[in-house]
C-alpha cells in the first residue's frame, strides 16, 4: 500500500462513520411512547394483575390504568381561602365553557383529555368525602384518571398541563403536590434525564483525566472521545429505529449505554494505542504500524466484546419486559462501540500522525502506573500463592456473607428524593391517610348470573365479608358496603336506593350486572412486604371463594400491590434463570478459550466473589449506615449480569498472557512476567470502567446511585484482588498440584515447561503496556 491509498482509505472510513451518524440523527427520532394500555410495559397479560386491568377496562369503560393525585395540605388545617382555591382547580378541570378553556391551553389535546377525565374529589363524589378528606382536617385529595398508562405521551402531556396550572396559582401557605403513578413517572423521567446528563459529563471528565494520567498526551485523548461519542450517537439512534423489533432506548438504558461504552470503549482504544505505540518503535510508516497492531489486538478486543454481548443478550430470557429489552439493546450498543474502536479509532490514530504524542516527543508511551508496584506484587504471589489465596478469599467472603442478608425494596417512590413533588405527595398521603389510600386494590368479580340480586347479591356480600376478615385488610368497599367500615353493611339491594341515586350502583356494577368490583384497602402502603404478601393472600381467598361458589366464575385482582407481587415473583424467577444462563454461557466461552474446566470454574467463582463483595458493600452503606429501606430490587439482576460479563474479560487477558509466557519459561516465571507486563494497562482499564460506573452515583435516582456504587466496588475488587492476586495464585497452586501428580520424566529430561504444562490455552492474547 502506498501513502495516498492509505489516506484515501482512512478518509473514506471517517466519512462513512460521519455519514452514518448524521443520517441517523436526521432520520431516527425518539419513538412516541404513547400506549393504549399497560400490557406492553413490564408484564404480559398472563399475570393476574395485568389481566385484571384489561378486564376492568372492558367492563368499566371509565376505569383508568393510571391516575394523577393532587394532595392539598395545610399544616394548620384547611381554611375557607384554601377551599376556594381547591374549588377553582376543580372548576378548571371541568369548566362550564370548555371551548374557552381549551383555546387558552398551550396543549389543546391534553386540555381536552383533562376536561373529559373522571375526577374523584369531595365535590364530584360526595359519598367518598370521608375518605378523601384526612381525619386531621389538614389534607384533601383530588384524583384524576389519565387517558392511558402512566408512561404514555398523552398521560404525560396531561401531567404537564396539570403542573402548569399548579405553578400558575399563588397558593400561599397551602402545600400542593402532584403525585400518583402518573405524577411519579413524570418526576422519574425528569430525574432519569438529569442522571444521563450528569453521568455523561462526569464520565467524559473522568475518562479524560485518566487518559491524561496514563498517556500524558492531550492530543491522544481526543481519539477515544471522538470514537466513543460517535458510537454512542449511532447506537442510541439505531435503538430508536429498533423499537418495533423489541429494542428500547429509555433514559435509564441510555445511561447504561453511555457508561458502558465509555468504559469498555476506552479500554479497547487503550489496547490499540498501546500496541500501536509499540509497533512504531519498529515500523516508521504509521499505516503499516497500525495494521500490525490491529492484527495483534483485534481478536482479543472482538472476543472480549463478544463475551460481554453474549452475556447481556441472555437477558432476553427474562419475563420482566424491561430486563428482556434492556439486555439485547445494551448488547447492540456495545457491538457498535467495539466496531467503532476497531475501525474509527485506528483511522484517527493514523490520521493524527505526530500530533498524537504531543507534547511528548518520544514514541514510548508513559507508564505512570508501573514502577515497582507490579514486580513487588508478582514476587509476593509467586512466593506465597497459598497465603495469598487464603487472604484474598477471606477479604472477599466477609462482605459476601453480609450480602446474603441484604434487604430488598420494591417501593418505587424510594427511587426519588424530596426534591420531587410526587415524593412529597407520597409521604403526605402516607402520614395523613390510611396506608391503603396510596394504592387501593380493585377486585373484579364475574358471575354466571346477576350479581345485583338474589344469590348473586348474597355471594358478593359473603365474599366482601370474607375479605374483610383478613388481617392485612383495613377496609372493604363493596356494593353492600359502599362506605366501607365507616358506613353500614346492607343485607338487601333495595335498602341501597339512596346510594343508587348517587350513582354508586353504576360504579360497582357493569351494565349486565354480571360483573362487579370491590375496592380493598390495606393497613400499610402498597409497596411494603406485608402489602405484597397481602395481595397474594387476597387473591388466594378470592380464588378459593370462586371455586366453591355456584354463582361467581372468576376473580381478578388489580392494583399496585398486586402488580408488584407479580413483579417480585417474576424478578426472582428471572434472577435464577438468567443467572444460570449467563454463568453457563460464560463457562462455555471460558472452556472454549482456555480448555481448562477447573480453571474456568475458578474464574467464575472469582467473579461471583466480586459480586458478593459489591452487593454486601452496597447493603452496608445504603441500608445499614444511611438507613434506606433496602436496595432497589433491580440491583441484584443488573449487578450480577454486568459484573460477570465485564469482569471475566480481565481474567481471560491475564490467563492468556500467562499461557503465552508459559510456552517459553516455567510457570512461576510465566506468572511473574505476565503480571509485570500486563498489570499496568489492565488495571488502568479496570479503573476506567469502575470510574465510569461510579459516575452513575451522581444521578438523581436511587437505583443509579446504588448500582453505580456496587458496580464500581465489584470492578475494583476484581481489578485489584481477583485478577492480579487470586487468579495467578490459584494457577500456581493448580500447577504445583499437577506436578505432584505427574510422574517424573526420563533421565535427562528436565524442561520445566514440560513438567508444568500450559496453564491456559485460548485465542485471546493480552495487550501489553510496552
Amino acid at each position: 500500500m502506498n501513502l495516498p491509498q492509505d489516506k484515501i482509505r482512512i478518509l473514506s472510513l471517517l466519512l462513512l462513520w460521519l455519514a452514518a451518524a448524521v443520517a441517523l440523527v436526521a432520520l431516527a427520532e425518539q419513538p412516541d411512547p404513547s400506549l393504549n394500555n399497560g400490557m406492553d410495559l413490564y408484564l404480559s397479560t398472563e399475570y393476574e394483575s395485568q389481566a385484571a386491568q384489561v378486564a376492568l377496562r372492558e367492563v368499566f369503560p371509565e376505569y383508568r390504568f393510571s391516575y394523577a393525585a393532587i394532595i392539598f395540605h395545610q399544616p394548620d388545617g384547611l381554611r375557607g381561602e384554601d377551599w376556594r382555591k381547591i374549588n377553582q382547580l376543580l372548576a378548571w378541570l371541568n369548566p362550564n365553557d370548555r371551548q374557552i378553556a381549551i383555546e387558552e391551553s398551550k396543549n389543546q389535546f391534553a386540555r381536552q383529555d383533562l376536561i373529559d377525565a373522571p375526577v374523584i374529589s369531595y365535590r364530584t363524589t360526595p359519598q367518598l368525602t370521608s375518605r378523601l378528606n384526612s381525619a386531621s382536617g389538614k389534607s384533601t385529595l383530588v384524583v384524576i384518571g389519565m387517558p392511558d398508562i402512566f408512561t404514555a405521551k398523552r398521560t404525560q402531556n396531561c401531567v404537564q398541563e396539570l403542573g402548569r396550572y399548579i405553578d400558575s396559582v399563588e397558593w400561599g401557605s397551602l402545600q400542593v403536590e402532584l403525585g400518583g403513578d402518573a405524577g411519579f413517572y413524570a418526576d422519574y423521567a425528569s430525574a432519569a434525564r438529569e442522571s444521563v446528563d450528569r453521568s455523561t459529563l462526569i464520565t467524559v471528565a473522568l475518562v479524560v483525566g485518566i487518559l491524561l494520567l496514563v498517556y500524558r498526551s492531550p492530543a491522544g485523548v481526543l481519539v477515544p472521545l471522538i470514537t466513543i461519542g460517535t458510537a454512542v450517537i449511532v447506537a442510541v439512534r439505531l435503538l430508536y429505529l429498533g423499537t418495533s423489533f423489541g429494542l428500547t432506548a429509555d433514559p435509564m438504558i441510555e445511561m447504561f449505554i453511555v457508561v458502558l461504552l465509555f468504559g469498555s470503549g476506552t479500554d479497547y482504544c487503550l489496547f490499540i494505542f498501546a500496541r500501536y505505540r509499540e509497533e512504531l518503535e519498529h515500523e516508521t510508516r504509521p499505516a503499516a504500524a497500525m495494521w500490525r497492531a490491529w492484527k495483534a489486538v483485534a481478536s482479543s478486543i472482538a472476543a472480549s466484546a463478544l463475551t460481554t454481548m453474549v452475556g447481556l443478550s441472555l437477558m432476553v430470557l427474562a419475563e420482566f419486559r424491561a430486563f428482556q429489552k434492556a439486555g439485547p439493546s445494551i448488547s447492540l450498543a456495545l457491538g457498535i462501540g467495539c466496531l467503532a474502536s476497531l475501525t474509527l479509532a485506528p483511522a484517527l490514530y493514523v490520521l493524527a500522525g505526530r500530533y498524537l504524542s504531543w507534547p511528548i516527543t518520544s514514541c514510548r508511551m508513559a507508564k505512570p502506573l508501573s514502577g515497582r508496584l507490579w514486580p513487588a506484587l508478582t514476587n509476593l504471589v509467586t512466593r506465597r500463592p497459598g497465603l495469598i489465596t487464603i487472604a484474598v478469599v477471606t477479604i472477599l467472603l466477609l462482605p459476601s456473607m453480609h450480602a446474603m442478608r441484604s434487604r430488598t425494596s420494591y417501593n418505587i417512590f424510594e427511587e426519588l428524593s424530596d426534591d420531587w413533588s410526587s415524593f412529597r405527595a407520597f409521604h403526605i398521603i402516607n402520614r395523613e391517610y390510611k396506608g391503603g389510600m396510596m394504592g387501593p386494590m380493585t377486585l373484579l368479580v364475574r358471575g354466571n348470573q346477576s350479581l345485583h340480586a338474589g344469590d348473586g347479591w348474597k355471594a358478593m356480600a359473603d365474599l366482601s365479608a370474607r375479605l374483610a376478615e383478613q388481617p392485612v385488610v383495613a377496609e372493604v368497599i363493596a356494593p353492600n358496603r359502599p362506605q366501607g367500615l365507616e358506613g353500614m353493611v346492607y343485607d338487601k339491594p333495595q335498602d341501597m336506593h339512596l346510594f343508587w341515586q348517587l350513582g354508586v350502583q353504576s360504579y360497582f356494577y357493569s351494565e349486565s350486572y354480571r360483573a362487579a368490583r370491590i375496592e380493598i384497602l390495606f393497613h400499610e402502603g402498597p409497596y411494603t412486604d406485608n402489602s405484597l404478601a397481602g395481595a397474594e393472600l387476597v387473591r388466594s381467598v378470592a380464588h378459593s371463594f370462586a371455586d366453591q361458589s355456584p354463582v361467581i366464575e372468576q376473580t381478578l385482582l388489580a392494583g399496585p400491590s398486586s402488580t408488584l407481587a407479580d413483579i417480585r415473583r417474576v424478578s426472582r424467577r428471572d434472577l435464577t434463570v438468567v443467572t444460570l444462563a449467563v454463568l453457563l454461557a460464560t463457562y462455555v466461552i471460558l472452556l472454549i478459550l482456555l480448555r481448562r474446566p477447573l480453571l474456568s470454574l475458578i474464574l467464575i467463582a472469582g467473579t461471583m466473589l466480586s459480586f458478593g463483595t459489591a452487593l454486601g458493600a452496597a447493603d452496608l452503606l445504603f441500608v445499614r449506615i444511611l438507613g434506606q429501606a433496602g436496595l432497589d430490587w433491580k440491583i441484584h439482576f443488573f449487578l450480577l449480569v454486568l459484573l460477570v460479563v465485564v469482569g471475566v474479560d480481565y481474567n481471560i487477558y491475564i490467563c492468556s498472557r500467562i499461557r503465552e509466557e508459559n510456552r517459553k519459561m516455567p510457570m512461576q516465571d510465566a506468572v511473574r512476567v505476565a503480571l509485570s507486563r500486563t498489570g499496568s494497562i489492565i488495571s488502568a482499564c479496570g479503573i476506567i470502567v469502575a470510574g465510569t460506573f461510579a459516575s452513575m452515583m451522581f444521578g438523581r435516582l436511587s437505583l443509579a446511585v446504588q448500582l453505580g456504587f456496587a458496580l464500581a466496588v465489584g470492578i475494583l475488587a476484581d481489578t485489584f484482588l481477583v485478577r492480579p492476586l487470586l487468579v495467578p495464585a490459584l494457577i500456581l497452586l493448580l500447577d504445583r498440584l499437577k506436578q505432584r501428580k505427574t510422574p517424573p520424566g526420563p533421565p535427562g529430561d528436565s524442561h520445566p515447561r514440560q513438567a508444568t504444562g500450559a496453564a491456559t490455552t485460548g485465542a485471546k492474547t493480552a495487550p501489553t503496556d510496552g
